[in-house]
């Protein structure tokens, strides 16, 4: 009967080991994981801006998630509104990802970058930055501009204000001028 005991005390030690090493639902992520400094995450959201009961600008999102550690925001995908000082559109920013800082207070946006301004004017590439507070649109990478009028304009280093009134490029521009090609057709 010794053996018998110690066999089925050593089986009921063994259950109880077993059950409280039962993984629960509810799983803490070691520090060094980045959900740690996810605070919220906001599904089909919109994010809006006024200043004196003006829209400055509005983002769209399916995910929006706010971080705690750095004071960023992540949108996948982007679609920002840039809204003129009497609250109409301006400009209407798309792009597959998105993070906004709020120490720089600028939005990089990155993956099919697409502005559609209310002048006329698109502008394609694959990332950009929105500097809000200059009110201006940064890259440094290649990118196709597409005036109102037809012309097309491509390459490296571009700058503009918000609204398109102004923009440059600073190198590798080349495109196609037909308003010009047409001036030039006429004096010949």
């Amino acid at each position: 009967m010794k053996i018998t005991a110690k066999i089925i005390f050593l089986a009921a030690f063994a259950l109880i080991c077993s059950c409280s090493q039962k993984k629960n639902a509810n799983v803490i992520l070691s520090n060094d994981s980045s959900a740690d400094s996810v605070s919220q995450i906001l599904n089909n959201s919109t994010i809006t801006a006024y200043r004196d009961g003006n829209k400055l600008w509005e983002l769209n999102s399916q995910e929006i998630m706010q971080m705690t550690d750095d004071n960023k925001i992540k949108a996948n995908p982007v679609k920002l509104t840039i809204f003129s000082d009497s609250s109409k559109v301006s400009a209407i920013l798309t792009a597959d990802s998105g993070i906004a800082n709020e120490r720089t207070d600028s939005l990089f946006v990155w993956g099919n970058v697409e502005i559609n301004a209310h002048g006329g004017e698109k502008l394609t590439g694959q990332t950009l930055e929105w500097r809000k507070n200059e009110q201006i649109l940064v890259s440094d990478d290649f990118v196709e501009l597409r005036s109102a009028d037809g012309e097309i304009i491509r390459g490296r280093g571009f700058r503009a204000a918000q609204d398109f009134e102004w923009w440059d490029f600073s190198n590798e521009v080349s495109g196609n001028f037909p308003s010009i090609e047409a001036e030039f057709d006429k004096e010949e």
